[in-house]
């Protein structure tokens, strides 16, 4: 049995990808906010990455 599985940890398989980016939907799930709310926070300045119109959040900037 792996050190993870002892110590109630999850191990990361091969085919989970990491969560590295985070979608509007899921950031207003974390910030408890609403979708509009969060787009006006974006318009302000909140740091976003933005992939064509795809927009995501980095969990590392966001706790900045």
């Amino acid at each position: 049995m792996s050190q993870a599985k002892r110590h109630g940890h999850k191990e990361a398989s091969v085919n989970e990808p990491l969560k590295l980016l985070v979608t509007i939907a899921g950031e207003c799930k974390l910030l408890n906010l609403s979708c509009p709310k969060l787009n006006d926070l974006i318009h302000e300045g909140l740091p976003v990455i933005r992939f064509g119109r795809a927009v995501r959040f980095s969990p590392l900037s966001l706790q900045r």
